[in-house]
């Protein structure tokens, strides 16, 4: 084990190459590999990011994050459909080739935080309102919500077009993620409203069981 440690510590996985892979998409963290047209390879590397830039790698990082993933998508298995088919390496994730949202479903379960996307600073700075939605008077920092809120975003790239286009360019992620109200979704067309209320009832059964375990 010693052995295996000392050789992390002096090798780590900045980066893995799929030769044969038909597009590549490089992220701060995770390189996306489409394999074919059922099959991408997700590459969790070693390395951190901070404000958009990467900094440098952590031995053990990548595959430490991906062990995680794979143990909550196991725990998954029959409540929430997921693109997991398997691991075949520590720092790999096989999964199905699939279209993304170009949102991201964000669930809330306590009044907290300290940046200015928290809830806490929308409840101080923003008329208590974040995302379309007004939270309660007389709330305390910390305090839980009487039932869990969501508060969705936009993409860094804010449409599958901009996505499907950084993969045939071998692009970096650009953007940032930017609050959105479920309205303003809808209206925009960014994801019909019976997919949209679906990911949202997913992403409640999903913080749902995170709490129980």
């Amino acid at each position: 084990m010693q052995d295996k440690i000392q050789s992390a510590l002096s090798s780590t996985v900045s980066e893995i190459n799929f030769s044969k892979a038909n597009f590549h998409h490089k992220g701060k963290v995770r390189d996306s590999f489409v394999l074919d047209n059922q099959r991408r390879a997700i590459v969790v590397t070693d390395r951190i990011s901070a404000f958009d830039f990467v900094l440098g790698t952590v031995p053990f990082k990548g595959q430490v994050l991906n062990q995680i993933t794979a143990w909550w998508f196991k725990k998954l298995d029959g409540m929430v459909p997921h693109h997991l088919i398997e691991v075949p390496d520590p720092n790999i994730s096989l999964v199905k080739n699939v279209q993304p949202l170009p949102v991201e479903i964000i669930v809330r379960g306590y009044l907290t935080g300290s940046t200015k996307t928290s809830s806490w600073y929308a409840y101080q700075n923003l008329d208590r309102n974040i995302c379309g939605l007004e939270m309660p008077e007389g709330m305390k920092k910390n305090q839980s919500f009487a039932t869990p809120i969501i508060t969705p975003t936009t993409k860094g790239q804010s449409s599958i077009s901009n996505y499907q286009s950084s993969i045939r360019g071998n692009g970096q992620e650009v953007g940032h993620d930017e609050s959105i109200t479920k309205q303003e979704i809808i209206e925009r067309g960014l994801v019909e409203k019976s997919v949209y209320e679906q990911a949202e009832n997913y992403a409640l059964k999903m913080f749902s069981l995170g709490q129980k375990i």
